[in-house]
């Protein structure tokens, strides 16, 4: 077994971190975004794949986004390192009077150590740049029409 020295220990370490970004904002995304207007989740996710009208009061949303090969590509001579995985996420927010209710996941990753990972991809710009709008009285979700 080959012994790694430190220089290439702590550049492990800070991919190993990196690679954990994604993860960390689909994380916080569970919670940051709710409350969140739905405009305002349709302006930074973009266009839905698709949208599930529940009630006059409650709709969900779902997002589809897929990650090929790798995002960076790292090597240490003989090691080498991907950064990024090739996954697909599928982000299910759930809206009540307009709002975002809960925020879920499902999706297939290529590492079970970090699911998430290429969700955080898809909610990074909600979790760190959303608006903030106020709906106006009497808003009715079921009428909202999102053109793709």
């Amino acid at each position: 077994m080959m012994r790694m020295g430190r220089p290439a220990l702590s550049l492990l370490a800070g991919c190993t971190l990196l690679s954990a970004c994604g993860s960390l904002d689909a994380y916080k995304a569970r919670t940051r975004l709710v409350g969140a207007a739905e405009p305002d989740i349709v302006a930074c996710m973009g266009a839905p794949a698709s949208r599930v009208v529940l009630s006059h009061t409650d709709s969900v949303l779902q997002w589809d986004y897929a990650q090929t090969g790798t995002d960076v590509d790292v090597s240490l001579g003989i090691y080498a390192l991907k950064l990024g995985r090739p996954g697909i996420c599928h982000a299910i927010v759930r809206f009540r009077r307009g709002y975002v209710e809960s925020v879920h996941y499902s999706g297939t990753v290529v590492t079970p150590m970090d699911p998430d990972s290429v969700c955080g991809n898809l909610v990074h710009d909600c979790v760190w740049h959303r608006d903030q709008t106020a709906l106006p009285d009497g808003f009715d979700p079921s009428k909202l029409v999102i053109a793709r």
